[in-house]
């Protein structure tokens, strides 16, 4: 019957609307001071940065009114819930972000669930911030406060910082795979070329002299190619990469090919964590290199590519 549903736009439209729809609700009597806002998103077959991304719009939106904000992925299934596995995705990689927890609001009064649909009721850290500052410092005091990575996943991005960027300058390279850059999807910032990548690199190396390019990328060719042209200067996290033919994109490739969907976000948080504590970044424009911004401690020596 849903497989029918779908395949009627204006039904299917409807249904995911009323669906998604933000309610109100009550388990009990606890909590009667309280009024608690469930975040959660439809079509949450997406990046992490992507759900970080809207997710903190969400938080803002519950913290500016007065709501305490408490992230469900444990209810819709998404691009790291293991199969079988019952457990809240978000609280993999992330504390929530004012302490309280589903289970905390088991019995509570007064509860909301949030509007699943990601429109324009709410805003929340996009494009644009990469070239804004004033629009970046307003999201970066967003994070701040509320983005609280797990302290076992910090602790590993700390000993991998120490033992792969050092003591030394960095330069810093975030590259999107040949897929995007080849699909040019809608409504998604261009990547640039690797040839275009490659000639900012080498200007801000001249300009700037870093000893170490550290590489973040999924992509395989692109990878060797950077590796062949800058040996042993070039400084990386040692994670499975991927090479895509015509149509594919390479998170599907990465998430079907891995039998342990934790660890695919737990090493791409930790390779946004490195990216963020280079001394200078350059990047496409995604969510990825936005979040090394938002968890960056400063964000002065930055281009990304428009």
């Amino acid at each position: 019957m849903k497989k029918y549903i779908k395949k009627i736009r204006f039904i299917n439209d409807s249904y995911t609307k009323f669906k998604w729809r933000e309610r109100r609700i009550s388990y009990g009597k606890d909590n009667p001071d309280k009024i608690f806002y469930v975040i959660r998103r439809a079509g949450s077959k997406v990046g992490l940065f992507s759900l970080v991304m809207t997710t903190l719009g969400y938080i803002k939106y519950a913290v500016d009114k007065g709501y305490i904000p408490v992230v469900d992925m444990s209810n819709e299934d998404n691009t790291y819930m293991e199969e079988g596995k019952k457990g809240n995705v978000w609280e993999y990689y992330f504390e929530q972000p004012c302490g309280y927890t589903l289970k905390d609001i088991e019995t509570s009064k007064n509860i909301i669930i949030g509007n699943g649909l990601i429109n324009g009721d709410i805003s929340y850290p996009s494009d644009n911030i990469a070239y804004d500052d004033e629009e970046l410092a307003k999201w970066k005091q967003v994070a701040d406060r509320y983005l609280k990575i797990k302290p076992d996943i910090m602790n590993e991005a700390k000993k991998l910082s120490i033992e792969i960027l050092g003591k030394s300058e960095v330069l810093g390279v975030l590259l999107r795979g040949t897929d995007y850059v080849n699909l040019r999807p809608k409504n998604h910032p261009v990547q640039p070329t690797l040839q275009e990548a490659i000639e900012k690199i080498d200007l801000i190396l001249r300009e700037k002299g870093y000893q170490k390019i550290y590489i973040a990328t999924e992509d395989k060719e692109i990878f060797q190619k950077m590796s062949e042209k800058y040996g042993a200067k070039l400084v990386f996290m040692d994670v499975e990469r991927y090479i895509t033919i015509n149509k594919e994109n390479i998170n599907d490739i990465s998430i079907k090919k891995s039998a342990d969907k934790y660890k695919i976000g737990k090493d791409y948080l930790i390779n946004i964590i490195l990216l963020s504590r280079c001394d200078y970044i350059i990047a496409g424009n995604t969510s990825g290199s936005q979040g090394a911004l938002l968890i960056r401690h400063k964000f002065n020596n930055k281009y990304f590519f428009n």
